[in-house]
Protein backbone atom coordinates (compact mmCIF):
# COMPACT_ATOMS: atom_id res chain seq x y z
CA UNK A 1 0.00 0.00 0.00
CA UNK A 2 0.90 3.42 -0.82
CA UNK A 3 1.83 5.56 2.50
CA UNK A 4 -0.91 8.03 3.40
CA UNK A 5 0.48 11.06 4.31
CA UNK A 6 -1.41 12.98 7.22
CA UNK A 7 -1.53 16.22 5.92
CA UNK A 8 -4.62 17.98 7.29
CA UNK A 9 -5.75 21.07 8.51
CA UNK A 10 -7.37 21.57 12.03
CA UNK A 11 -9.32 25.09 12.03
CA UNK A 12 -9.51 25.73 15.73
CA UNK A 13 -5.67 25.04 16.18
CA UNK A 14 -3.89 28.73 16.84
CA UNK A 15 -1.00 27.83 16.61
CA UNK A 16 -1.01 27.50 12.93
CA UNK A 17 -0.71 30.74 11.41
CA UNK A 18 -2.28 29.66 7.98
CA UNK A 19 -5.29 31.67 8.95
CA UNK A 20 -7.29 31.59 5.28
CA UNK A 21 -6.57 27.77 4.89
CA UNK A 22 -7.75 27.47 8.77
CA UNK A 23 -11.12 29.75 7.65
CA UNK A 24 -11.89 27.74 4.01
CA UNK A 25 -11.45 24.48 5.92
CA UNK A 26 -14.18 25.11 8.46
CA UNK A 27 -16.26 26.84 6.03
CA UNK A 28 -16.87 23.55 3.97
CA UNK A 29 -18.21 22.21 7.13
CA UNK A 30 -20.43 25.07 7.68
CA UNK A 31 -21.60 24.97 3.88
CA UNK A 32 -22.14 20.94 4.59
CA UNK A 33 -24.41 21.51 7.62
CA UNK A 34 -26.54 23.72 6.41
CA UNK A 35 -26.88 22.13 3.28
CA UNK A 36 -27.79 18.63 5.30
CA UNK A 37 -30.41 20.85 7.27
CA UNK A 38 -31.78 22.23 3.62
CA UNK A 39 -32.42 18.57 1.92
CA UNK A 40 -33.20 16.93 5.72
CA UNK A 41 -30.62 14.42 5.44
CA UNK A 42 -30.87 11.76 8.11
CA UNK A 43 -27.44 10.72 7.61
CA UNK A 44 -24.45 11.84 6.83
CA UNK A 45 -20.83 10.28 5.97
CA UNK A 46 -17.54 12.56 6.52
CA UNK A 47 -14.53 10.82 4.55
CA UNK A 48 -11.55 11.50 6.15
CA UNK A 49 -12.67 13.14 8.91
CA UNK A 50 -9.36 13.40 10.57
CA UNK A 51 -10.08 14.72 14.59
CA UNK A 52 -14.02 15.19 13.43
CA UNK A 53 -14.14 18.63 13.41
CA UNK A 54 -16.71 18.80 10.55
CA UNK A 55 -18.48 15.92 11.84
CA UNK A 56 -18.86 17.97 15.23
CA UNK A 57 -20.26 20.92 13.00
CA UNK A 58 -22.86 18.80 11.01
CA UNK A 59 -23.84 17.40 14.34
CA UNK A 60 -25.83 20.55 14.72
CA UNK A 61 -28.08 19.53 11.28
CA UNK A 62 -29.76 16.63 13.31
CA UNK A 63 -28.69 13.96 10.47
CA UNK A 64 -26.59 10.57 11.76
CA UNK A 65 -22.91 11.45 11.63
CA UNK A 66 -20.26 8.85 10.39
CA UNK A 67 -17.20 9.87 10.51
CA UNK A 68 -13.96 7.67 8.72
CA UNK A 69 -10.37 8.23 8.52
CA UNK A 70 -7.15 5.52 8.25
CA UNK A 71 -5.18 7.32 11.30
CA UNK A 72 -6.67 5.19 14.78
CA UNK A 73 -5.17 8.23 16.75
CA UNK A 74 -7.42 10.61 14.60
CA UNK A 75 -10.38 8.52 15.11
CA UNK A 76 -9.90 8.12 19.00
CA UNK A 77 -9.48 11.66 19.13
CA UNK A 78 -12.17 12.66 17.34
CA UNK A 79 -14.55 10.29 19.97
CA UNK A 80 -13.14 11.78 22.78
CA UNK A 81 -13.91 15.47 21.91
CA UNK A 82 -17.50 14.50 20.52
CA UNK A 83 -18.27 12.58 23.85
CA UNK A 84 -16.57 16.06 25.59
CA UNK A 85 -18.86 18.51 23.74
CA UNK A 86 -21.74 15.55 24.64
CA UNK A 87 -22.58 15.01 20.74
CA UNK A 88 -24.66 11.58 20.62
CA UNK A 89 -25.20 11.88 17.04
CA UNK A 90 -21.91 10.97 15.73
CA UNK A 91 -19.62 8.46 15.78
CA UNK A 92 -16.64 7.35 14.48
CA UNK A 93 -14.39 4.32 12.72
CA UNK A 94 -11.25 3.56 10.89
CA UNK A 95 -11.37 2.36 7.30
CA UNK A 96 -8.72 2.31 4.85
CA UNK A 97 -10.11 4.26 1.43
CA UNK A 98 -7.56 2.01 -0.29
CA UNK A 99 -8.85 -1.24 0.42
CA UNK A 100 -11.95 -1.01 2.46
CA UNK A 101 -14.76 -1.58 0.64
CA UNK A 102 -17.18 0.47 2.95
CA UNK A 103 -19.79 -1.91 2.40
CA UNK A 104 -20.66 -2.06 5.62
CA UNK A 105 -21.41 1.76 6.12
CA UNK A 106 -25.37 2.19 5.98
CA UNK A 107 -26.99 4.23 2.56
CA UNK A 108 -25.78 7.81 3.43
CA UNK A 109 -27.87 11.07 2.23
CA UNK A 110 -25.21 13.43 2.17
CA UNK A 111 -21.35 12.42 1.86
CA UNK A 112 -18.56 14.71 2.37
CA UNK A 113 -15.02 14.68 1.04
CA UNK A 114 -12.71 16.94 1.31
CA UNK A 115 -8.96 17.51 0.29
CA UNK A 116 -8.62 13.57 -0.03
CA UNK A 117 -8.42 12.51 -3.29
CA UNK A 118 -4.95 13.35 -3.92
CA UNK A 119 -3.75 10.97 -1.08
CA UNK A 120 -5.29 7.96 -2.46
CA UNK A 121 -3.85 5.38 -4.99
CA UNK A 122 -6.75 5.17 -7.03
CA UNK A 123 -8.84 8.24 -6.57
CA UNK A 124 -11.77 7.33 -9.85
CA UNK A 125 -11.72 3.51 -7.98
CA UNK A 126 -12.66 5.36 -4.95
CA UNK A 127 -15.05 7.88 -6.61
CA UNK A 128 -17.12 5.32 -8.67
CA UNK A 129 -17.29 3.29 -4.34
CA UNK A 130 -18.48 6.56 -3.20
CA UNK A 131 -21.31 7.44 -6.11
CA UNK A 132 -22.69 3.59 -5.84
CA UNK A 133 -23.25 4.07 -1.96
CA UNK A 134 -25.77 7.46 -1.82
CA UNK A 135 -29.05 6.89 -1.54
CA UNK A 136 -30.87 7.68 -5.02
CA UNK A 137 -31.02 11.10 -4.68
CA UNK A 138 -27.99 11.70 -2.49
CA UNK A 139 -24.95 14.46 -2.45
CA UNK A 140 -21.58 14.28 -3.00
CA UNK A 141 -19.80 17.48 -1.17
CA UNK A 142 -16.29 17.05 -2.70
CA UNK A 143 -13.20 19.27 -2.89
Amino acid sequence: MKHIDQEFCLPFDKENPEFWMRIEHLGRYVFAADYARKIGAKSVLDVACSNGYGCRQMAGSGAQILGIDYNASLIDSATALSNAAQITNAAFRCADLNTDPLSDIPTPDLITCFDTLEHLESPADFLSKLSGMQTKNGTLLLS
